[in-house]
């Protein structure tokens, strides 16, 4: 394992109840560790992927499915990825070479090989009335914002919420959002809460409440809403991972929702 077998009794326990409930019952090729968060993790070497298991906070969440929310890009809790381009195919001759560099980069905080993979968590339906017995400082949520979008933020305990928003009472939206603490309440508007969970973490989750908070006082980006470039997921995800991001369906519907302004400012213009 590389680790003190006694630091890994009990998430070895989970991991074989993760591959039973997925249908894999050999006894495959294995190796253990920790990253500099404390995560644990597996790396599980099959012939054609190197599958990943990381320790979670959530092994009890509806087996990491939101159904209420209607999402259908989720990871489950056993993370495949097949060997880079570049890389042969898994043999018993460079079983080792493959997982061992999986390994270093996973110990090392890396993220060469997995990215940042996230699940997408159910919360229980009184999570608004009755948030901190479910949500954590520091958790990414997210609500459905409308058919095509998704409304992200940062939890901050006691029912707040830092995220982009604008005053219910603006006219201008772009004008006026900006980074911001409401309630929770405010900030569900009615729609279910589910949590962003990074795979693997990166931040530890007292500094992502931290860094949400002290950018909602600030105001950060105030005035400089842009919907395909600096939005409620962009600010989330700076926090949670530090990586100007998002989510790969509302990625995908705001450069074709900027695509079609640019064609109607031309027709207009």
């Amino acid at each position: 394992m590389g680790q003190n077998h006694s630091n890994f009794q009990d998430f070895e326990k989970y991991v074989n109840a993760v591959l039973m409930q997925n249908g894999i019952f050999d006894k495959s090729y294995r190796k253990y560790g920790i990253t500099p968060l404390n995560q644990r993790f597996v790396l599980i070497a099959h012939t054609d992927a190197v599958r990943l298991i990381m320790e979670t906070e959530y092994k009890d969440a509806s087996n990491f499915i939101s159904l209420h929310m209607g999402l259908t890009y989720m990871f489950t809790n056993i993370y495949d990825t097949k060997p880079p381009e570049g890389e042969d195919r898994l043999t018993d001759d460079n079983i080792d070479d493959v997982v061992n560099k999986r390994h270093a980069d996973l110990e090392a905080g890396g993220n060469k090989y997995y990215g940042y993979p996230e699940r997408i968590i159910a919360t229980p339906k009184d999570c608004v009335q009755n948030p901190d017995a479910t949500l954590k400082r520091g958790d990414h949520i997210r609500r459905h914002c409308n058919h095509i979008f998704f409304h992200d933020g940062i939890y901050l305990g006691n029912g707040r919420v830092a995220h982009i928003s604008a005053p219910h009472t603006s006219t201008n939206f772009k004008r006026d959002a900006g980074a911001r603490i409401d309630t929770l309440e405010k900030f569900a508007k009615g729609n279910p809460i589910a949590i962003v969970e990074q795979y693997i973490r990166h931040r530890h989750r007292l500094d992502i409440a931290n860094d949400a908070e002290r950018d909602a006082k600030s105001g950060l980006w105030q005035g400089e809403y842009d919907v395909a470039m600096r939005n409620c997921q962009h600010f989330a995800y700076k926090c949670a991972i530090n990586v100007n991001k998002m989510c790969c369906f509302d990625r995908t519907n705001a450069e074709l929702l900027g695509f079609f302004k640019k064609l109607n400012n031309l027709i207009s213009g």
